[in-house]
């Protein structure tokens, strides 16, 4: 606890001044003059109370006195555990520059461009619940190597002929790197640190505890040792770049791979120095019985990163109230055949259950953490976490490669829906079987032909989806009447299959089919919507297990 001189009161660090203030006699500290006791800096550790939560294990430390009225992590209100220990001095820190107040008023307006985002998210209570956590960073410096021998090739051409020839080039490179950044905290998802990146390195100050006061600080578990590929392979696709920059000015290019220059240049890297930092975020969470969404602000930048469910009755009712004006303007200009209209709803069907399975992978593949290094350095031994994440990142998924990856996830996400569209297309007899053989509906024979090879390819296609969802989402065993969503919309396209198979007379018959195919389709989409608000939240978090690292 640092006390003010003039009154004895408890300080605080403020963002605005910058200074530590007494909120009781309104008096400011420079924070480098406020020392705890026998407190130095020649010490390499600091007295702090640590609080942990009893229901997930989370933990957060501060040098202040006043306690912790509920988990940032899981955002149980219960009574956190508390003690008194020594922690490791970092080095360097960012101070908080965005106030709670300014964090707010960020948060307002991101939120207010989510029309269907639950109501509580914008509850002036719940804004209240912002907390200025300090969070932990491994700080690298790299240096490439004083020189390197690359692969070469010039281009010209002489009349019809065109020459390659091959160099090896040499150079010396003139180049270092201070500062590259990577979060130290298992319990910071390395996607919500990568949203609110980069934190300005000119604002960075030397550590004091003094600066901690009003605020928490996460535990840092996480090994330096862990991003060290990371860091190389940051400096190395800078240094690339350059070298081929340079290249191009001189008329000869570099003729290696990116994965040539990873594995014959990068490992020469040397990092001389790691060191301890902290960065100011602000965190809010938000629970719904057992999952979690958080919203982080960059307490320099202000930049925001939040998960935002949905709330699945106002996005009913709006997406009901928007159907009627354009039901009544496709009524005006197309007319739909009963035929022609339970054609089109499977196609419906096999594009929502082709969103449903996309969005359960997602789901999977987030909650398992499989590209959260920090995360995973938890339950695997060190060298073999380092080794997966060397694995990954090399088939692209760090550093600009990640972007690039989820741009490419985007497209082909696009791409499959397409693919459905073309594939139900043809199979369900609309239009390959037109161009090939020329028929039209008088061709019953071809025309159930081709409905009973949608027919069985829909069958294979819901057994596929039944199982995929149950093993998936709700462990091995069956239940007959508990289907979900993506094996409902399967089954009405089956439906809608066997009536085009039947070719009943009367009109009727193709309406209520459609209407049954249609209705598949409703609860489908709000399965879509259920899941997307797994996607968007996360499970309670658990870290009864975790260890400090070094």
């Amino acid at each position: 606890m640092y006390e003010c001189k003039n009154c004895g009161a408890e300080l605080r660090f403020d963002p605005e001044s910058q200074k530590m203030k007494c909120d009781h006699c309104g008096s400011y500290y420079d924070p480098y003059d406020c020392h705890e006791g026998h407190e130095t800096e020649e010490n390499t550790e600091f007295g702090v109370k640590v609080f942990r939560c009893p229901q997930c294990g989370g933990e957060i430390y501060t040098t202040n006195t006043t306690a912790a009225s509920f988990c940032m992590y899981c955002g149980s209100p219960a009574i956190l555990e508390s003690r008194v220990q020594k922690e490791k001095k970092p080095e360097k820190m960012v101070p908080f520059i965005k106030t709670k107040e300014d964090c707010k008023e960020i948060y307002r307006k991101q939120i207010g461009r989510f029309p269907f985002a639950p109501s509580e998210l914008k509850n002036a209570d719940y804004l209240n619940r912002f907390v200025g956590v300090y969070v932990p960073y491994w700080l690298y410096d790299t240096k490439p190597p004083q020189s390197i021998a690359l692969a070469g090739e010039q281009t010209s051409r002489v009349g019809d002929y065109i020459y390659h020839d091959h160099y090896r080039i040499t150079g010396e490179i003139d180049a270092s790197y201070e500062g590259l950044s990577f979060d130290a905290s298992s319990s910071f998802d390395d996607h919500i640190s990568e949203g609110i990146a980069p934190f300005p390195v000119e604002k960075m100050k030397p550590f004091t505890p003094a600066m901690l006061c009003g605020f928490y600080a996460d535990t840092a578990d996480v090994a330096a040792q862990l991003y060290e590929g990371d860091v190389r392979s940051m400096a190395g696709e800078d240094v690339l770049g350059k070298i081929r920059k340079d290249q191009t000015a001189h008329h000869y290019y570099y003729s290696g791979t990116e994965s040539d220059f990873q594995t014959k240049v990068e490992p020469q890297f040397e990092i001389p120095s790691v060191k301890r930092a902290l960065f100011p975020v602000w965190f809010l969470t938000y629970r719904k019985k057992d999952r979690v969404a958080y919203a982080v602000v960059n307490g320099v930048t202000g930049k925001l990163a939040a998960d935002l469910p949905i709330d699945e009755k106002k996005y009913m009712i709006s997406s009901l109230l928007m159907a009627i004006p354009i039901f009544i303007l496709l009524n005006f200009f197309l007319v739909l055949t009963p035929q022609t209209l339970l054609s089109l709803t499977p196609v419906l069907a096999l594009i929502a259950v082709w969103l449903y399975a996309w969005e359960i992978r997602e789901i999977v593949k987030r909650e398992a953490r499989t590209e959260d290094a920090g995360y995973q350095s938890l339950s695997h031994d060190l060298n073999e976490t380092i080794q997966m994440h060397e694995k990954s990142r090399r088939s692209g998924l760090s550093g600009v490669t990640k972007a690039v990856k989820r741009r490419r996830t985007g497209r082909s996400m696009l791409l499959n829906i397409l693919g459905v569209v073309v594939f139900s297309q043809i199979v369900l007899g609309g239009i390959l079987p037109a161009l090939v053989f020329g028929y039209t509906s008088d061709d019953k024979m071809l025309w159930n032909i081709f409905n009973v090879v949608a027919l069985l390819g829909c069958a294979f296609f819901f057994v596929g989806a039944w199982i995929s969802e149950k093993k998936t989402r709700h462990g091995s065993k069956f239940h007959l009447f508990r289907l979900p969503p993506a094996s409902i919309a399967m089954l009405s396209a089956i439906l809608a299959l066997a009536v085009r198979i039947w070719n009943p007379v009367s009109d009727v018959v193709y309406y209520l089919a459609a209407l049954v195919t249609l209705a598949g389709i409703v609860l489908t989409m709000a399965g879509i919507i259920e899941r997307y608000n797994e996607l968007s939240t996360r499970p309670l978090p658990e870290f009864h297990n975790r260890e400090v690292g070094a």
